[in-house]
C-alpha cells in the first residue's frame, strides 16, 4: 500500500500489524469478547429493586451476659459519664418494664422511651437527638454479628460495663449516633 499525503509507510495501513495476534485475535478471544458484550448488553437492562426499610432491629447481643439488654447498658454507661451512679440493678429494672423475655433485647429508641418514662437510677431522659458530632456521652448503635449498643468515651467505648479502646471498625459499623440530655433530678 502507497502512503497517502502527510503519512509514512508505517502508518498507512499496511502490513506492518496486519497478521499480529493484537490485531488479528484467535476464534476463542473472538468469542469470548461476543458472551462479554451479549452480558453487557443484559447487565445493562437490569434494574435495582428499592426494598422497605423495614422495623429496626432490636440490640440484643450479649456474649457476657444472659439478659440482652445492651441498649439499656448504653444509656447507663452515658448516665454514669454525667457523675450519677448507675447500678446493674437498675439496669435490669429498666430492661424488665419493657420486656420480660432475656433474649428479646430492644432498640434504642424503645430503650428512650422507657428511660424517659420511667427513669434509669431515678433520673430521667428529656431528651435524645441524633448526634451532630461524635463525643464523649453519644450512644452508637453498631452492627456487628448482631446489634449492638455501645457509648463513646474519650478513645474508646464502654460495652457492657467495660471501657474497650474503640477499633475504626468498630466505629465503621456505627449506623446511628445518639447525643442524650439528662434531668438533673428525678
Amino acid at each position: 500500500m502507497k502512503p497517502g499525503h502527510g503519512h509514512t509507510r508505517k502508518h498507512a495501513g499496511g502490513t506492518k500489524h496486519a497478521g499480529s495476534a493484537k490485531h488479528k485475535p484467535s476464534a476463542a478471544q473472538q468469542a469470548a469478547r461476543k458472551k462479554f458484550q451479549q452480558a453487557g448488553a443484559h447487565a445493562a437492562h437490569l434494574h435495582a429493586v428499592a426494598k422497605h426499610a423495614g422495623h429496626p432491629t432490636p440490640a440484643k447481643w450479649s456474649p457476657f451476659a444472659d439478659v440482652a439488654c445492651c441498649a439499656v447498658q448504653a444509656l447507663a454507661a452515658s448516665l454514669r459519664m454525667t457523675g450519677r451512679a448507675v447500678s446493674d440493678a437498675d439496669v435490669l429494672d429498666l430492661y424488665w418494664r419493657v420486656t420480660d423475655d432475656p433474649d428479646a433485647g430492644m432498640t434504642l429508641e424503645a430503650a428512650f422511651g422507657a428511660a424517659a418514662g420511667y427513669g434509669l437510677a431515678g433520673i430521667r431522659l428529656l431528651g435524645a437527638s441524633p448526634a451532630r458530632r461524635l463525643g464523649d456521652g453519644v450512644v452508637l448503635g453498631v452492627d456487628l454479628t448482631q446489634r449492638h449498643a455501645l457509648t463513646l468515651d474519650g478513645h474508646g467505648v464502654w460495652t457492657w460495663g467495660q471501657w474497650r479502646p474503640a477499633s475504626c471498625g468498630l466505629l465503621a459499623a456505627a449506623d446511628e449516633a445518639w447525643a442524650l440530655e439528662w434531668a438533673v433530678a428525678a
